[in-house]
């Protein structure tokens, strides 16, 4: 009776430590979505990096699996404007030739990245006359 009793018990903690990482996975998607770097994701969830890294890979791909793609898209978008937003008060406020570059990389990075996203790719070459 007793292994039944242990192997019950097992389960349980098994249960919980599931559930606490689903809880992990969210927070370290959030945190990351923020761009909270891994070190400080792991360190606010009490565990390692590698296993933060981990348990938002498994996260993302479960959510990815269940979320519309036009979700997504919408998601991704909006990310990328919030972050030429940032990289446009940030160029108004650069005061060398290096930081004014950087953000106009990001601002670039960002409407490329729309552009492949959303299928628009343009031909090398192609007149605009």
């Amino acid at each position: 009776m007793s292994g039944k009793k242990k192997a019950g018990e097992i389960e349980k903690a098994a249960a919980r430590m599931r559930e606490r990482d689903v809880e992990d996975a969210v927070r370290a998607i959030a945190l990351r979505r923020t761009g909270t770097g891994w070190g400080t994701i792991a360190r606010s969830l009490g565990r390692t990096q590698v296993e933060v890294e981990e348990l938002a890979r498994v996260g993302y791909e479960h959510l990815l699996g269940q979320q519309d793609p036009d979700l997504i898209r919408a998601e991704v978008e909006d990310r990328q404007d919030q972050i030429i937003r940032q990289a446009n008060i940030d160029l108004a406020s650069a005061e060398t030739i290096a930081e004014r570059n950087a953000c106009y990389r990001t601002i670039l990075a960002a409407d490329a990245a729309r552009v492949r996203m959303l299928g628009l790719t343009i031909k090398a070459g192609a007149d605009d006359a």
